[in-house]
């Protein structure tokens, strides 16, 4: 198998016909050359497992069955990952999943290659073990494997939006095929709680469910501090109208309808290390960003009272904001390849992203050819709305900083 998952191949069920049964069980397979490896019990084979490869097996609804081979004796013995999982660990070892290596595992003698019942014990896995898994957990394991950090509301006129960041415990971050069983379940689990950053959102898409599922995977707090995902995904309804639909880049792959994309981790320490800023450098900067938006932010609120008052038409109006394009382009760029900000201001950057991004939005609004007039005239009274929101809090996190 080409995944990095543990997994070395599968078995696959045929009938008497040899025609397959569509019914398969992976495979782990391990050869050990060592006889003191298989000292335990008189009953039992002993083996040391790697916690990364039961995580797996935790949350895998696949039947997986380990297979030990002693080379010098030239017998094998197999186990039933998941039911051993839930009927030994589970019940004797509770905190197993704490374990940072290896966990070690008592393979029954009578479950070897060479017993006359193997290969029906073998089909009846193949046939049953989905469902005896199902039946097994009585909890949703995969939820002891991740964190929910933040999620946030980024809906506008057209679509109900979430971001949700997530962090994952690192055996499962290492592992792609761990992530590409993980990543369905949380996004099922989430597009069912719908969240509503204010009253205006909650009244206008209510009863809906989400149009837009960001999510991104950090495999440590740091790392989500500063943005530095090791996966990232994108769901968008296939009914969302164009209109609403955001920009999707190609994925590196898709399951079930969700775009993922893995983002190399190599060198990041260094690259934020690199590019950290103190705070002598990060407050000027940021201080005289903020000036420069609140005077293009100060342009279109008057653009905007002007409409109100019958001084402009709708035209004009739009094409007034459009005379900012280039200032409000520069503006959204000044701030984009910034460095990453000192600890103390990470909030503080948080916010004059949020101001920037939503005053730029009104530039793309008016820009967009295909948007009718009332939805660009709701958009830009939508946008500035949020500014309003958001200059209180921006203004409490400068303060904070001194």
């Amino acid at each position: 198998m080409e995944w990095d998952n543990d997994i070395d191949g599968e078995i696959e069920i045929f009938n008497e016909e040899r025609e397959t049964t569509a019914k398969f069980i992976k495979v782990q397979l391990k050869t050990i050359n060592d006889p003191a490896k298989f000292e335990g019990l008189d009953s039992h084979v002993s083996y040391d497992a790697p916690v990364k490869f039961l995580n797996f097996c935790d949350v895998c609804e696949i039947p997986i069955i380990l297979v030990v081979f002693n080379i010098q004796k030239e017998i094998g013995y197999f186990l039933f990952i998941q039911k051993y999982i839930c009927e030994e660990l589970d019940v004797k070892n509770p905190n197993w999943r704490n374990n940072s290596t290896t966990l070690r595992l008592q393979i029954p003698l009578i479950d070897s290659f060479e017993n006359a019942f193997s290969r029906a014990k073998l089909i009846e896995i193949a046939y049953s073990g989905t469902k005896l898994i199902s039946q097994l957990r009585k909890i949703e394991t995969y939820k002891n494997y991740y964190t929910v950090i933040r999620q946030g509301d980024n809906s506008h006129g057209t679509a109900l939006r979430t971001d949700i960041r997530i962090l994952v415990e690192k055996s499962f971050a290492s592992s792609r095929e761990a992530m590409r069983i993980l990543i369905p379940k949380i996004h099922e689990q989430y597009s069912k709680k719908v969240y509503h950053r204010n009253q205006w959102i909650s009244q206008r898409f209510k009863n809906k469910s989400y149009d837009v599922i960001y999510l991104f995977f950090y495999d440590s707090i740091e790392d989500s501090n500063y943005g530095q995902s090791f996966c990232s995904t994108l769901w968008v309804d296939a009914n969302l109208p164009e209109i609403g639909r955001p920009l999707v880049s190609d994925p590196n792959e898709k399951v079930e309808d969700i775009n993922i994309y893995w983002n190399s981790t190599a060198n990041q320490y260094d690259f934020i290390r690199k590019n950290l800023l103190d705070k002598g450098e990060y407050l000027p900067f940021i201080d005289k960003v903020f000036i420069h938006f609140e005077e293009l932010y100060s342009k279109v609120l008057k653009f905007s009272q002007d409409y109100k008052e019958e001084k402009l038409k709708i035209p004009d109006y739009i094409q007034k904001i459009k005379t900012l394009s280039l200032d409000l382009d520069s503006l959204n760029g000044s701030i984009r390849d910034l460095g990453f900000p000192p600890n103390e201001c990470k909030d503080l950057n948080t916010k004059i992203n949020s101001l920037i991004a939503y005053l730029h939005n009104i530039r793309i609004v008016v820009s967009d050819n295909d948007r009718d007039f009332r939805n660009i005239l709701n958009c830009i009274q939508m946008y500035l709305r949020y500014i309003e929101e958001e200059l209180p809090d921006f203004r409490y996190e400068r303060k904070k900083v001194r």
